[in-house]
């Protein structure tokens, strides 16, 4: 089972961290299921945030994490939602995000990210 870290950030829009948890926790159960098979699934999902906390979308609804960064044990796939539209707004609110991919980029970890959650990885 591959374990698959999704990076909750503020100010982003929630869909683009939601879908990613949905398919990934979907995928092996789906796919045995649609064979007959029990519905095992193949990723394991842990979202996550800078601080552990809730983040916040630019309209009013919460998305809470199971932890924070610093708590990720080990991960196969990082993939990074969206954040502020501003790119350059994202790189500086979360200066924190960047050494700990650069740290699991290190460790072979793949790494993805969608809007501008990949200003992110640019910079990392």
């Amino acid at each position: 089972m591959l374990d698959v870290t999704v990076v909750f950030l503020d100010n982003g829009y929630a869909s683009t961290a939601v879908a990613p948890v949905e398919i990934f926790f979907s995928a092996g159960r789906l796919t045995n299921a649609l064979r007959g098979a029990a519905p095992e699934p193949q990723f394991r999902v842990t979202p996550v945030s800078v601080s552990g906390g809730h983040t916040q979308p630019p309209y009013p609804l919460a998305l809470v994490p199971e932890k924070s960064i610093r708590e990720v044990r080990g991960t196969d796939l990082i993939f990074v939602a969206s954040a502020a539209l501003d790119a350059d707004a994202t790189i500086d609110a979360n200066r924190a995000v960047l050494p700990w991919l650069r740290r699991w980029r290190a460790r072979g970890a793949a790494i993805a990210g969608v809007c501008t959650g990949v200003a992110l990885l640019a910079e990392a």
